[in-house]
């Protein structure tokens, strides 16, 4: 976990066939400039129950992302799609709609390629559910937000820590199991 705290590899192979990290954020570019929009799926949990995996959802291809918008952005070498949970001028921080704890944050806003506007459905695109509410998402949202006062390291190291306690928890869960 340590590795990924501030790191964005960018000259790495995708998870779509044929592309790059940089040779997908270089087409982003390009179809953010025209704000182009594609019907797409993607597979993984980690957007349950929001987005289901093979779902078709509508992604916007833009720069313009705010707050709990559903983006999709490079990272390491894969495409994910996370909600936006805090942005300020330096960082932003996301989070799988399935997990409680936010992704390590990044500054790094090439790597966004858009946003999911909306899930494609036989009767037409129909708009996205909100956010799933808990108190643990909402502490974790605080501790995120209280650590952002020591600055982009304050909240690197504070999702650190939720991490490794969440990893010492699911451990001692496992030994009793």
């Amino acid at each position: 976990m340590a590795s990924h705290i501030g790191a964005w590899r960018v000259a790495t192979q995708s998870d779509l066939s044929g592309f790059s990290s940089s040779e997908l954020r270089a087409v982003a570019t390009l179809w953010k400039k025209v704000q182009r929009e594609l019907t797409v799926s993607f597979a993984g949990t980690s957007m349950l129950p929001t987005i289901a995996p093979g779902v078709s959802v509508r992604m916007r291809c833009t720069d313009d992302v705010v707050t709990n918008d559903v983006i999709v952005f490079v990272y390491l070498d894969q495409v994910v799609v996370h909600r936006l949970i805090r942005r300020s001028r330096n960082q932003w921080v996301t989070r799988g709609d399935a997990h409680v704890v936010p992704d390590m944050p990044s500054a790094d806003p090439g790597a966004v390629v858009g946003k999911i506007v909306g899930l494609e459905t036989a009767e037409g695109m129909v708009p996205l559910g909100a956010a799933p509410r808990s108190a643990m998402r909402t502490l974790a949202l605080a501790l995120v937000r209280v650590s952002s006062i020591f600055g982009p390291t304050g909240v690197r190291l504070m999702v650190y820590a939720m991490r490794r306690v969440g990893a010492a928890k699911r451990s001692v869960r496992g030994s009793r199991e």
